[in-house]
């Protein structure tokens, strides 16, 4: 779950549904993120924001962050 402060109140609903739950802050995560998905086998991804703020130009560019 890529997510920001609003997804905190969605990632308890998957612990359910699947094996393991890694959740990302896009904002404030530094690692190395494609790397990160291929070393945990992450094969689903799922990127959840406020819907006010989503479409912005500063998230957006905090999303395309995470892959260089």
């Amino acid at each position: 779950l890529v997510k920001e402060s609003y997804g905190n109140a969605f990632a308890p609903f998957l612990i359910n549904n699947y094996e393991k739950v890694i959740v990302v802050d896009s904002r404030y995560y530094k690692g190395d993120f494609l790397a990160m998905l291929k070393a945990e086998g992450i094969n689903e991804l799922l990127f959840l924001n406020n819907i006010f703020a989503a479409h912005t130009q500063f998230h957006i560019e905090d999303i395309k962050g995470l892959i260089k």
